[in-house]
């Protein structure tokens, strides 16, 4: 009976022995797993881009295109000094710093920088604000964004001229680059009537040309006195030929007890695309400060920017960069430097009559939102 239970004992370690051996063959014969193992995959596959939630990605989106797209601003600009503190902006990089691409525009005269603008053929300009005050009560919607500069305008005659004083020109034959229109020759005449008591275009007998042509009838003697700006008057003056009668800044220092001479210059604006792209009317105008602020403290460059106006004398340079460096401002206005424009407007006003300049409030012309 002891040797029937060993048999039985030794029979069933046979049987569990058979069934371990065939499992562990069976094991043996499936193929090796295909999941690479993580160091084999990192080294082989590029890993992904790291991807937000949709919320993350539509609120990022505008941000990244926003930093790193430059702002396309198409710019209307007449050849001359108003070109100084674009040529110093490209030439020294405020452009770029501030993230803007200008594609220029150049115009030949005034008139010009307004059809460009009432075509709407450019978004920005640099341009008189009296112009958009015109602009605007004919429901052209242009708007005065920054100041650029003040007047610099003088009246010339010729070194042996009897005149000696701006009182003696009234009734005289006066020479004139500017319609009495324009906001040029609105400063002056608003300046003789308040403090002399004459309006040149209507007390005298004006004869309106080319500067070139006007240099040449005060040489004739055709014209008794002329009217210019820079880069004329500095030419002018290099020569010695000529000398100064009288210039703005002398009738605001002399007549007006020292107060500023008013506005002139400003960048100007479709207000639909200022109102809509305010971070490039931003960047644009810091960018304009940057390059007024530099060529108004480095009399190195204005050699480079008087040869733009065909000036090489380094006299006349002298003499421009003298005149110019004044003129600019450099710094972004308040509500007083608006008042004190739109006074001016209200003067213009009374000597030029409503055929000239409109009556409306001058100061919704004016914005201080896209100040730098």
């Amino acid at each position: 009976m002891k040797s029937q239970s060993r048999w039985y004992v030794v029979l069933w370690s046979l049987v569990i022995s058979a069934i371990l051996v065939s499992a562990a063959c069976a094991q043996a014969s499936q193929p090796p797993p295909t999941t690479a193992p993580k160091s084999e995959t990192k080294s082989e596959v590029a890993p992904k881009p790291t991807e937000g939630t949709k919320e993350q990605k539509s609120a990022s989106a505008p941000v990244q295109a926003k930093q790193s797209e430059p702002y396309k601003i198409r710019l209307v600009i007449m050849k001359g000094t108003q070109m100084f503190p674009i040529l110093v902006m490209e030439d020294q990089g405020f452009d770029k710093k501030h993230g803007i691409v200008l594609e220029k525009k150049e115009a030949a005269s005034p008139d010009a920088i307004n059809i460009a603008l009432r075509s709407n053929d450019v978004d920005v300009s640099l341009n008189g604000w009296i112009e958009a005050a015109k602009f605007r009560a004919q429901g052209v919607k242009i708007i005065n964004t920054y100041p650029i500069s003040k007047f610099v305008n003088a009246v010339l005659v010729k070194n042996d001229s009897p005149l000696k004083s701006y009182e003696e020109i009234k009734g005289k034959n006066f020479g004139s680059f500017y319609n009495p229109g324009t906001v040029t020759s609105g400063i002056l005449r608003v300046a003789s009537t308040k403090y002399y008591g004459f309006d040149p275009y209507t007390t005298t007998q004006v004869r309106q040309g080319a500067k070139p042509l006007l240099l040449g009838l005060l040489d004739k003697g055709d014209v008794d006195v002329i009217y210019m700006g820079e880069p004329d008057i500095s030419t002018a003056m290099a020569t010695g030929k000529y000398r100064s009668l009288v210039t703005i800044k002398d009738i605001y220092q002399t007549k007006a007890n020292g107060a500023p001479v008013p506005l002139q210059l400003v960048v100007q604006a479709q207000e639909d695309f200022a109102v809509k792209n305010p971070a490039a009317m931003k960047a644009f105008n810091a960018a304009l400060q940057d390059s007024i602020l530099y060529l108004k403290n480095n009399s190195n460059i204005w050699p480079q920017l008087a040869k733009q106006v065909d000036i090489e004398d380094p006299k006349a340079v002298d003499i421009l960069r003298e005149s110019l460096s004044d003129a600019y401002y450099g710094k972004a206005w308040d509500r007083k430097f608006i008042d004190d424009a739109v006074q001016f407007g209200k003067e213009f006003r009374s000597v030029a009559g409503p055929d000239v300049m409109p009556d409306t409030d001058y100061s919704e012309s004016f914005s201080m939102d896209y100040l730098p």
